[in-house]
């Protein structure tokens, strides 16, 4: 967030008067510069001079501000070239303003405001009514918290109840497997600069993606934030770093709507902590637990902050997860009601003409696995995007443990395929109403009937969409679950 703010001097401390009458001068002059639209005096007050009195002050969103101002530079028919050259600034300041890295100051924002046929009131005015259709979550913590299958578990489930989902990967991990760290980078603050700049630049990229689809239904989840920096950095450095960005502390944790936090592993036990599955992990578990609280302590200022403790359960953690998103979604939790019905095949334009419809395309294939647990991968096709999932189904457990997989890795998995399934290929809908979800599975082998997926808050009772015709209530016949499906195929006796 960014606060515009105009202030008149009104009083001078009387101590030391020489010294301060000539300080009163000084800035008395640069007061008068910076008016004429040098920008030479400084933001904060220094020395003697106070600010008793504030006339106005407004907040609003950068990223907002700059899709309105490209949308205003777009209709004036400019280019970020010549709108730049109008106001004898940089292309790249320009730029800077639209991606929402840096903002205007209030007198060249009513500069930009009069070129593009606008006042800088009007133009706030219209960013403050602007919501963000979407909604952004930082999912942060400690050294292995859970991070990254917490991710990937969090896509499977939102996107099984409708989201469409924007995930942003964990970007120090990233740049440090390409070499570029504190070392190569000379300095602990200049990688982290970095690390920042970077980050915000992928969160951008999926913020566009996310308005460009309408923003209804639509999350973007971050693996890690803005705020993580400070965990590394003394309070100078990480001030120096959002400064060098056009950025405050208020203005990283407006960029996130929520703020998972899950707590590292080695805050439950020692034992639990592992380095195994992270190449750039090197804490020992003492240092995770002093990186873990450094930081929660960076985000303890965020409003919609939920803290996710270490459990010697995994699939639970993966749960209050999910629960946490979903709580602050509104879309209902994991411990929800659910019904599975054989329907008729149903009129499929009133459902696709729907726009709290998404359609997509899965195959699943059951894998051999050692220990005999249920397992079995997963590609999903919405849209362009495509989704490999592992996914296990553990003992006493409903929905199954998602892990992400990389295209190669489901590739080779797809070779380990168990010969007494076959792939099970079909489409679903999905569709929406407050915190029901219904899925519609059409098979190929069922020419005349589909399945419905019923999800829904424990209690409730679903009201079917009048183009829905019932057959029978089938939750507790495995005859119509996936795996029986796929060993049906395999047998030849579908």
């Amino acid at each position: 967030m960014v606060r515009f703010q105009r202030f008149e001097t009104e009083s001078i401390r009387q101590n030391e008067f020489s010294r301060n009458e000539i300080l009163f001068y000084i800035y008395l002059i640069l007061f008068l510069v910076d008016k004429m639209g040098l920008g030479l005096l400084p933001t904060r007050t220094l020395g003697t001079i106070e600010r008793n009195r504030e006339e106005e002050i407004v907040t609003i969103d950068k990223r907002t501000l700059g899709d309105e101002l490209a949308k205003l530079r777009a209709q004036a028919g400019l280019s970020q070239s010549s709108a730049a050259a109008e106001l004898g600034l940089s292309d790249k300041a320009v730029s800077k303003w639209e991606t929402g890295a840096t903002c205007p100051p209030l007198e060249t924002l009513s500069a930009v405001a009069q070129l593009y046929g606008t006042t800088a009131s009007e133009l706030i005015a219209r960013v403050e009514s602007t919501k963000r259709p979407f909604t952004c979550i930082a999912l942060t913590g400690g050294p292995c918290a859970g991070k990254s299958a917490a991710l990937a578990y969090l896509r499977s489930a939102l996107s099984d109840r409708g989201w469409r989902v924007f995930t942003v990967s964990e970007t120090a991990t990233e740049l440090m497997e390409a070499d570029v760290s504190a070392a190569t980078c000379a300095s602990q603050e200049a990688f982290q600069s970095c690390v920042l700049e970077t980050q915000i630049a992928k969160e951008n990229a999926c913020s566009r993606a996310a308005l460009a689809t309408g923003g209804e239904r639509c999350v973007v989840i971050c693996d890690r934030g803005g705020a993580d920096n400070a965990a590394y950095l003394t309070a100078i450095e990480f001030e120096h770093i959002l400064t060098e960005q056009g950025l405050t502390l208020d203005d990283v944790y407006a960029r996130y709507d929520a703020v998972l936090f899950l707590d590292s592993a080695a805050c439950a036990d020692d034992a639990l902590y592992t380095t195994e599955n992270n190449a750039t992990r090197l804490e020992n578990a003492a240092a995770a637990r002093e990186s873990n609280e450094n930081t929660l302590r960076a985000w303890a200022g965020h409003p919609h902050l939920v803290r996710i403790g270490a459990k010697s359960s995994f699939t639970e953690k993966m749960r209050d997860v999910v629960n946490a998103a979903l709580g602050f979604l509104d879309s209902g939790t994991l411990a929800e009601s659910s019904h599975t019905l054989l329907i008729r095949k149903p009129d499929l334009k009133p459902i696709v003409e729907s726009p709290r419809c998404i359609t997509s395309q899965h195959v699943i294939t059951y894998i051999e696995a050692a220990d005999g647990a249920c397992t079995y991968i997963e590609k999903r096709e919405i849209d362009d995007a495509v989704l490999y999932t592992k996914n296990v189904v553990c003992e006493g457990e409903a929905a199954p443990l998602a892990t992400a997989l990389t295209a190669s890795t489901y590739r080779m998995l797809a070779e380990h395929a168990d010969p007494n399934f076959a792939p099970l290929e079909f489409t679903r809908f999905t569709l929406c109403e407050g915190a029901i979800t219904y899925r519609i599975n059409l098979y190929s082998f069922f020419p005349y009937q589909a399945i419905l997926e019923v999800g829904g808050p424990a209690g409730t009772s679903p009201k079917m969409p009048a183009f829905i015709q019932s057959i029978r209530d089938v939750s507790e016949n495995e005859v119509y679950t996936s795996r029986a499906f796929a060993r049906a195929l395999a047998q030849g006796r579908l």
